[in-house]
């Protein structure tokens, strides 16, 4: 380490640089720093010069970030969160921090978790914010790039091994359950596996698990389901039997809840087949570089014990 170089370098610079290449513009860089137009222009030259690099290069009517500038973005995603944490005060005082956590959440947590954690928090650590994100689709690429610093994630068993440099926490372990609006007349039917089958369905789709184990042990067996609709979240697959005469399937413990406020039939599933739906596992997830965190482990203690009685 060249730290003679190092007391020569304006450490500023780099968070200018993150804030240009997040905004890809010259002029919202100036307007998130507070600066004039001028004084960042004459920032990315000295960026430029620095790394030697055009950094930015105009391309249409924005700016397109050089191959060094993409690879500096990812390094600066990791860097930066580790020098905050090292100029903050150690230990982490909830009452009275202002701090914001980025959260990666599935759809279903919001309805499932919300009633558990927002009261108490909101009285424990008045001050803090949650900034949360739709769950990533493909991996845990938020935390990877540090846009986020907690995941909560559902999956089905048996859960894979996390990737290394991982580390996670069980909220809870669930079951699933058949859904449909309450005065759906084939609920008058008796409820076996013909029933099931026979009955329009409309099914959760999410692209990157591939195939339900259901619907593959089900073509394996000779039986398919009538999938009449397929959408990309919980809330939407609710709407939809609410107002439709099909079924779907949710997640118990987020069914229960949903049945306290609409008017819904829940039935266990009728298989009678030699395969049944493995447990749903609800975690939290967060990169290594968060161990030294002790804002975050507050945070994920508090939503451990606030779900320990599901």
């Amino acid at each position: 380490m060249d730290l003679s170089r190092l007391a020569k370098t304006d450490l500023n610079l780099l968070v200018s640089l993150k804030v240009l290449l997040d905004s890809g513009s010259v002029s919202k860089a100036a307007d998130s720093l507070h600066l004039t137009q001028s004084a960042m222009s004459k920032t990315l030259t000295r960026l430029r010069q620095l790394f030697d690099d055009p950094l930015l290069v105009r391309q249409g009517q924005g700016m397109k970030a050089s191959p060094r500038a993409e690879a500096l973005k990812l390094q600066l995603a990791d860097l930066l969160p580790r020098l905050d944490r090292l100029l903050q005060p150690e230990g982490f005082d909830p009452a009275h921090s202002d701090r914001t956590f980025r959260l990666s959440v599935i759809d279903g947590a919001y309805t499932l978790f919300l009633p558990l954690w927002l009261p108490r928090l909101r009285q424990l650590a008045p001050g803090i914010r949650l900034e949360c994100f739709p769950a990533q689709e493909v991996g845990l690429d938020g935390l990877v790039s540090g846009r986020q610093e907690l995941a909560i994630t559902a999956q089905d068993e048996p859960i894979p091994p996390l990737p290394r440099g991982f580390h996670s926490r069980t909220l809870m372990t669930d079951h699933y359950l058949c859904v449909a609006a309450a005065n759906n007349p084939r609920l008058a039917a008796p409820w076996d596996l013909d029933a099931f089958l026979n009955w329009p369905q409309v099914h959760i789709h999410c692209e990157w698990d591939g195939d339900w184990l259901l619907d593959a042990e089900l073509a394996r067996l000779g039986h398919r389901r009538q999938l009449m609709m397929q959408v990309s979240s919980l809330q939407a697959a609710l709407q939809a039997v609410l107002w439709s005469d099909m079924l779907t399937i949710l997640p118990a413990a987020y069914a229960a809840k949903v049945a306290e406020r609409y008017p819904i039939a829940l039935r266990e599933l009728p298989l009678t087949l030699p395969i049944s739906l493995p447990p749903l596992q609800q975690r939290l997830i967060w990169h290594e570089r968060s161990e030294g965190d002790p804002g975050l482990h507050w945070l994920i203690e508090f939503f451990s014990k606030a779900c320990a009685d599901l």
